[in-house]
């Protein structure tokens, strides 16, 4: 994701509140030129506590950016960027300052190390993430990422995976991360995923399952970093990322692979990687026709119908896998088939 889209979450979590989202419970304000202290680092740098307030300047230990911060009178109730863990702020009548429950006392006061203060880190889940990645801008990212790693601007370790034995016979916990980075582009990411694994016979085909906790939840992340600072600037779901991802990878291959003139798919099956995949490579050809197979008959009846509406196309759903082969000038396999 390039810095205009992580710039836009940024600047929209501020404008919801300043950096943080708030939930009001009466009118609020700190006098004007103040702003509050809501980073650990932040707050051990200026010799305050998180949730305090000072003075908006240009300290030379903290470089302050942007306007003030959330103004604040009364009962209030915080959570970073919209996300995760909320805390209750009470403002004492006729008192400056602000006092957070979780680091309340004086175990943040010290000297002042030569931090710098920076935008937020962004939570984003999957919807967000989907807001703003388009197949387009994937498709260009990564055929550029790829132009890196010809020219040594670019880094890149495969995915490997841990397993180890959960006690029941038919499961496997999975631990998988791969990662990479560009110095073109200035970012660093590694992806992570938590998974216990196992195998599965239906309708003919022995799949390979997931999932994290119980079926149907999915641990996946991405943590970026900028290369210049260090600076972690966002931790993601990786569920539409690496559907997208994955699915551009696709497109590339047929944009230099593929016939120029080749028109009909066949797609084994009816997933979302089947989306994905499809969506890509309509930008790479004029797709004219779509066959798929996949083993639950509702499910592939689901997807070809939609993928015609989508695209005005003609999908059909086929009975046999070995339909799918036939008369077609581009194949594609978007399935967990264990073999």
């Amino acid at each position: 994701m390039g810095e205009p889209a992580l710039e836009e979450h940024r600047q929209r979590d501020q404008r919801r509140s300043g950096g943080v989202c708030t939930h009001q419970a009466g009118r609020a304000h700190l006098p004007p030129g103040q702003r509050l202290v809501l980073d650990a680092r932040v707050a051990f740098a200026r010799g305050q506590r998180v949730g305090e307030s000072h003075p908006v300047d240009r300290d030379s230990a903290v470089d302050e950016r942007g306007g003030p911060g959330p103004r604040h009178d009364g009962e209030q109730h915080l959570g970073f960027g919209g996300h995760g863990v909320s805390f209750e702020v009470r403002h004492s009548s006729g008192e400056t300052g602000i006092t957070s429950a979780p680091f309340a006392g004086n175990g943040m006061r010290g000297t002042r190390p030569p931090y710098r203060e920076h935008g937020m880190t962004l939570l984003l889940n999957n919807d967000e993430v989907a807001q703003v990645l388009t197949m387009g801008d994937t498709l260009a990212a990564l055929e550029q990422s790829y132009v890196d790693l010809a020219n040594g601007d670019g880094v890149c370790r495969p995915r490997i995976d841990i397993r180890i034995p959960t006690g029941e016979d038919d499961r496997v916990y999975q631990w998988g991360t791969m990662e990479g980075g560009s110095a073109r582009s200035g970012y660093f990411a590694i992806r992570t995923k938590s998974d216990v694994i196992y195998e599965q016979e239906y309708g003919g085909t022995r799949t390979q399952e997931k999932y994290c906790v119980r079926p149907g939840l999915f641990c996946g992340l991405v943590f970026l970093f900028r290369v210049r600072d260090g600076e972690l600037l966002a931790i993601m779901n990786d569920g539409h990322l690496q559907h997208v991802r994955v699915g551009a990878d696709s497109g590339i291959g047929v944009k230099y692979a593929a016939a120029p003139e080749a028109s009909r798919i066949g797609m084994l099956g009816s997933g979302g990687m089947a989306r994905t995949h499809l969506e890509s490579i309509t930008l790479a050809r004029d797709i004219r026709s779509l066959k798929v197979y996949s083993p639950t008959p509702a499910n592939r009846e689901a997807y070809a119908a939609e993928m015609a509406e989508r695209y005005g196309i003609e999908a059909v759903a086929v009975d046999d896998p070995r339909e799918v082969y036939r008369d077609v000038d581009i194949l594609c396999g978007c399935t967990d088939a264990a073999g």
